[in-house]
């Protein structure tokens, strides 16, 4: 029942915000609005999922955490 609604909901967004923001341009063809809200979102995001915080991750989890020091002193 979850999925459904998680589902409808990114339908919606993505048919009432997100594709008319794509597809309205200006007379050069540039979706200004879809510009906005991707730089918003990158500068959102990228702090949170970047391939230093991966590794980082990745060693704390799968690795000894003392391997941790090691890669940071290189």
């Amino acid at each position: 029942m979850q999925d459904r609604i998680d589902s409808q909901s990114l339908y919606q967004l993505l048919e009432d915000e997100i594709v008319p923001l794509y597809y309205n341009q200006d007379a050069n063809g540039i979706p200004h609005g879809w510009i906005q809200m991707m730089k918003a979102s990158i500068k959102t995001n990228a702090p949170l999922f970047n391939t230093d915080r991966m590794v980082t991750d990745y060693v704390t989890r799968r690795t000894h955490p003392d391997l941790l020091l090691v890669l940071h002193r290189v």
